[in-house]
C-alpha cells in the first residue's frame, strides 16, 4: 500500500475546509480504496470549549461517520480512566491490541471484539499547542492488520497529526469566539467583520436584566459563593435566551445585555424575547430567597458591530434604545415588578396579558415612556 497519495491529500488546502465527518468519510474511503481493511475508525479533535473535551468521529463501512461531543466530565469517569486514550495521552505512544485473545486490557477492546473486530491500533496525534489527540483503527480481517497495513498507518500518522492539529485549531477558534462573543457575532467575525467601526444598523428586541440582592451578598459572602451564585443566575437567564433565538452580548457585572434580531418581522423577535423572559423568571427561585432579578424588554434600532480601541475590540450593540432598556430595568424595583416592557415592545405582543403601569420619566431619557407588565397572576412580580 502506497501512503503517498493519502499524505498528499492530507496536505491539500481543500482538505482543511471539510467538516470532521466529511473529512473522516473521505479519509477512510481513500484508505479502503488503497487496500486498508478498516472495520471501524475513531478520530477525535480536541477543543477549547469550557465544557466539551473532544469532538469524536466514528466511521464504519456501512454507516459512514457519526459525530459525538464528549464533555470534560468524562475525564473522571471510570470508563475513561480505564481506556487506552488515557494511556496514549500520558505516554504519547501508540497501543496495539490483538482482539482475538480471551483477556483484553481495555473495555473498548471487548466492545470491538463483540463487533467482530480482530485487531486494534490507537495512535497519538501530537499537537503543536501541547497535549495529544488520537486516531484509532480496527479491522475485522482474519489475522488482523498485516505488517504493510501498520507501516502505512505509521507513515501517514505525522501528516494526519498535522491536519488534525490544524482542524483542531480551527474548531477551537470557532468555539472560543462563540463562547465569548455569541454564535451570531462569532459567525460575523469569522466571516470577516472584524475591522474597528464595522457593523450595521439593525432593529432588535433588546433584553436587559440585573440581579437584585447581589451587592449585599458580595459584601459578606466568600468569593467562591459569589461565583456560584453568578453562574447559577447566568445559567437561568442564558438558556431561555439561547433557546428562543436570542444572543447574549455582554455580562456587565451582574447584568446581562442580549438581543433578538427582528429580521423581517419585529413581532416574532418580541414574542421570542417575552417567552424567554417568562421562562427565566419561572426559574428565579433557584437563586435563593434573598436574590431575584428584573428584566426589561425594549424594541429599537441599534448599531451592531465592532467598537473599541485598535488593540481591543468589542462586538456589541450601542444606541439610544440600549440605554433606554437599561433605564427601564432600573424601574423594576421602583414598580415592584420582575418584568417591564416598553410601549414599542408591547405593541408587538399579546396586549391581553399586559397591563399599563403608567408613564414614567427615565433617567437620561428625554421623553416619558409608558411601561407595561404582565397582569397580576401571570408573573412573579
Amino acid at each position: 500500500m502506497d501512503p503517498c497519495p493519502i499524505i498528499a491529500w492530507l496536505l491539500a488546502p481543500s482538505t482543511g475546509t471539510l467538516a470532521h465527518d466529511a473529512f473522516m468519510d473521505e479519509l477512510c474511503g481513500r484508505l479502503v480504496a488503497a487496500g486498508l481493511p478498516l472495520g471501524r475508525v475513531s478520530i477525535s479533535l480536541r477543543t477549547r470549549h469550557p465544557e466539551i473535551y473532544v469532538l469524536n468521529g466514528q466511521w464504519r463501512p456501512e454507516q459512514g461517520s457519526t459525530l459525538t461531543w464528549f464533555p470534560r466530565t468524562q475525564l473522571s469517569e471510570e470508563r475513561f480512566v480505564a481506556s487506552p486514550i488515557r494511556q496514549v495521552r500520558e505516554t504519547g505512544r501508540p497501543i496495539r491490541v490483538d482482539l482475538t485473545h480471551d483477556e483484553l486490557p481495555y473495555p473498548v477492546c471487548d466492545d470491538l471484539k463483540a463487533e467482530g473486530m480482530t485487531d486494534y491500533l490507537i495512535q497519538p496525534m501530537l499537537s503543536s499547542h501541547g497535549g495529544h489527540s488520537f486516531a484509532s483503527w480496527s479491522t475485522d480481517r482474519p489475522g488482523g492488520f498485516l505488517p504493510e497495513h501498520i507501516d502505512a498507518l505509521e507513515a501517514i500518522a505525522p501528516t494526519l497529526a498535522l491536519r488534525m492539529d490544524a482542524n483542531s485549531a480551527h474548531l477551537a477558534t470557532q468555539q472560543l469566539l462563540r463562547v465569548y462573543l455569541g454564535r451570531n457575532a462569532a459567525e460575523r467575525v469569522i466571516g470577516g467583520a472584524f475591522e474597528r467601526g464595522s457593523g450595521e444598523r439593525i432593529e432588535a428586541a433588546i433584553w436587559f436584566c440585573d440581579l437584585r440582592g447581589f451587592t449585599a451578598l458580595s459584601d459578606h459572602a466568600d468569593v467562591e459563593q459569589v461565583i456560584d451564585v453568578l453562574d447559577r443566575y447566568f445559567s437561568v437567564v442564558a438558556e431561555p435566551i439561547r433557546a428562543n433565538g436570542g444572543e447574549i452580548l455582554k455580562f456587565i457585572g451582574d447584568a446581562v445585555l442580549a438581543v433578538f434580531p427582528t429580521c423581517e418581522e419585529p413581532g416574532d423577535a418580541c414574542v421570542c424575547a417575552l417567552r424567554a423572559a417568562k421562562e427565566a423568571l419561572a426559574h428565579a427561585h433557584v437563586l435563593g430567597p434573598d436574590l431575584s432579578f428584573g428584566v426589561a424588554l425594549h424594541l429599537g434600532e441599534v448599531f451592531y458591530g465592532n467598537i473599541g480601541a485598535s488593540s481591543r475590540l468589542d462586538f456589541t450593540v450601542i444606541g439610544p434604545a440600549v440605554n433606554e432598556a437599561s433605564r427601564v430595568e432600573g424601574m423594576c424595583k421602583v414598580l415592584g415588578r420582575d418584568l417591564l416592557l416598553t410601549q414599542a415592545f408591547a405593541n408587538h405582543v399579546d396586549r391581553l396579558e399586559l397591563e399599563s403601569l403608567g408613564t414614567h420619566r427615565l433617567r437620561g431619557v428625554g421623553r416619558e415612556q409608558e411601561l407595561f407588565g404582565l397582569k397580576l397572576g401571570r408573573s412573579s412580580g
